[in-house]
């Protein structure tokens, strides 16, 4: 699938969710996602993960509209993230959004060096390399990717490498989460926003109800 497909539109859905997490599934599932998911439930932050273990070369509808669909979108970037082209069209998703809509985005540089991803060296080299060497990557496609990758290198967040462990990490991740999500909406007391998506769901159903 091309790159830059889906592109945001005014009809796209209202948010839904306060986090959606991009994410290479083989790096870091099992053990830092996991950890990271349970601090941020233990929040009440509503966040979208996909967690499906086996994953096409295209995104889906219901992707797109997950990452439409979510304030701040947390990019997880691991040593293989690049090597997963399914990674690379929601970071191009993602992106689309920072600039449509003003969506947050914050990188997270899991075990890998910032400059790397920004400039492709080391396995994000290798990455590009093996899709490359597939003809049916398009030229087109490989320069958009390297453009987002370099565009979300260049933005703030968090590199693993500044702190002691993943447990502060994961903390500082988290109040980073919480920080960005009260700037986004300082009249609501961040008390009102628990439960966001399940109070987002009622009032959609509500709103199916035929007034007398």
């Amino acid at each position: 699938m091309a790159a830059f497909a889906y592109a945001c539109s005014p009809e796209a859905p209202c948010r839904k969710y306060e986090v959606f997490i991009s994410f290479r599934g083989s790096d870091v599932r099992s053990g830092f996602l996991s950890h990271l998911k349970k601090e941020l439930h233990q929040k009440n932050i509503d966040i979208y993960v996909d967690d499906r273990l086996e994953r096409g070369e295209e995104i889906s509808w219901a992707l797109v509209e997950a990452i439409e669909g979510s304030m701040i979108a947390l990019v997880i970037f691991s040593k293989d993230y690049a090597s997963s082209k399914w990674c690379l069209e929601e970071l191009v998703k993602i992106m689309e959004c920072k600039e449509a809509k003003q969506q947050i985005v914050i990188p997270v540089f899991y075990h890998v060096d910032p400059s790397d991803v920004r400039h492709q060296k080391c396995t994000y080299e290798d990455a590009f390399t093996h899709h490359e060497q597939k003809s049916k990557d398009k030229v087109g496609n490989l320069e958009i990717w390297r453009s987002v990758l370099t565009k979300t290198a260049d933005l703030s967040g968090y590199h693993s490498s500044n702190f002691q462990n993943e447990s502060e990490l994961i903390n500082a991740i988290v109040e980073g989460v919480l920080k960005k999500l009260e700037d986004k909406s300082p009249i609501v007391p961040r008390s009102q926003l628990v439960g966001f998506h399940q109070n987002f769901i009622s009032v959609e159903s509500l709103m199916e109800i035929e007034l007398p």
